[in-house]
Protein backbone atom coordinates (compact mmCIF):
# COMPACT_ATOMS: atom_id res chain seq x y z
CA UNK A 1 0.00 0.00 0.00
CA UNK A 2 0.96 3.47 -0.36
CA UNK A 3 2.01 5.71 2.57
CA UNK A 4 -1.20 8.29 2.34
CA UNK A 5 -3.32 5.04 2.39
CA UNK A 6 -1.96 3.52 5.29
CA UNK A 7 -1.74 6.42 7.02
CA UNK A 8 -5.50 8.04 6.57
CA UNK A 9 -6.59 4.20 7.76
CA UNK A 10 -4.69 4.07 10.48
CA UNK A 11 -4.92 8.09 11.87
CA UNK A 12 -7.80 9.31 9.82
CA UNK A 13 -7.61 12.12 7.30
CA UNK A 14 -4.86 15.01 8.32
CA UNK A 15 -6.10 18.77 8.02
CA UNK A 16 -3.53 20.83 7.01
CA UNK A 17 0.70 20.10 6.57
CA UNK A 18 1.71 19.63 10.52
CA UNK A 19 -1.26 17.57 10.96
CA UNK A 20 0.28 15.29 7.97
CA UNK A 21 4.01 15.12 9.40
CA UNK A 22 2.65 14.75 13.40
CA UNK A 23 0.79 11.30 11.69
CA UNK A 24 3.71 10.03 9.73
CA UNK A 25 6.31 10.57 12.93
CA UNK A 26 3.33 8.58 15.22
CA UNK A 27 3.59 6.05 12.20
CA UNK A 28 7.27 5.67 12.23
CA UNK A 29 7.13 5.32 16.09
CA UNK A 30 4.12 2.41 15.83
CA UNK A 31 6.87 0.79 13.14
CA UNK A 32 9.88 1.21 15.06
CA UNK A 33 8.27 -0.09 18.13
CA UNK A 34 6.90 -2.85 16.76
CA UNK A 35 10.15 -3.68 15.75
CA UNK A 36 11.98 -3.30 18.50
CA UNK A 37 9.94 -4.70 21.32
CA UNK A 38 10.04 -8.60 20.31
CA UNK A 39 13.20 -8.02 20.48
CA UNK A 40 13.09 -6.86 23.68
CA UNK A 41 11.09 -9.36 25.24
CA UNK A 42 13.44 -12.30 23.47
CA UNK A 43 16.69 -10.69 24.35
CA UNK A 44 18.40 -13.73 25.57
CA UNK A 45 17.47 -15.98 22.60
CA UNK A 46 16.92 -13.14 19.41
CA UNK A 47 20.00 -12.21 17.72
CA UNK A 48 19.10 -8.71 17.26
CA UNK A 49 17.34 -5.78 14.89
CA UNK A 50 19.65 -4.47 11.99
CA UNK A 51 18.20 -0.66 11.22
CA UNK A 52 18.29 -0.21 7.45
CA UNK A 53 18.59 3.33 7.99
CA UNK A 54 19.91 5.43 10.94
CA UNK A 55 19.63 8.90 8.73
CA UNK A 56 17.75 9.76 5.51
CA UNK A 57 20.07 10.53 2.33
CA UNK A 58 16.90 13.01 1.55
CA UNK A 59 14.00 14.43 3.25
CA UNK A 60 11.81 11.20 4.02
CA UNK A 61 8.69 10.45 6.37
CA UNK A 62 9.64 7.31 6.70
CA UNK A 63 12.32 4.25 7.94
CA UNK A 64 14.86 6.06 9.57
CA UNK A 65 16.18 7.16 13.40
CA UNK A 66 17.37 10.57 12.08
CA UNK A 67 15.57 12.80 9.43
CA UNK A 68 17.80 14.55 6.97
CA UNK A 69 19.36 17.41 9.17
CA UNK A 70 20.28 14.75 11.79
CA UNK A 71 17.56 15.69 14.21
CA UNK A 72 16.20 12.63 16.22
CA UNK A 73 13.03 11.60 14.42
CA UNK A 74 9.99 9.99 16.36
CA UNK A 75 11.18 6.19 15.54
CA UNK A 76 14.30 6.91 18.04
CA UNK A 77 12.04 7.13 20.62
CA UNK A 78 10.21 3.77 19.19
CA UNK A 79 13.28 2.03 19.24
CA UNK A 80 14.08 3.02 23.01
CA UNK A 81 10.60 2.60 24.55
CA UNK A 82 10.24 -1.42 24.36
CA UNK A 83 14.41 -1.48 26.16
CA UNK A 84 13.51 1.60 28.93
CA UNK A 85 12.18 0.54 32.48
CA UNK A 86 13.18 -2.55 32.56
CA UNK A 87 11.10 -4.26 35.75
CA UNK A 88 12.72 -7.28 37.98
CA UNK A 89 10.65 -10.45 38.44
CA UNK A 90 10.57 -12.40 41.80
CA UNK A 91 9.48 -15.82 41.69
CA UNK A 92 8.42 -17.66 44.62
Amino acid sequence: MFLPTVLNRRYGQASSLDDYERKAQAMTYDGERAMSKPNARNKYTSTGVIQWMLNNAWPSLIWHLYDYYLAPAAGISGRKKPAANPRAVFLR
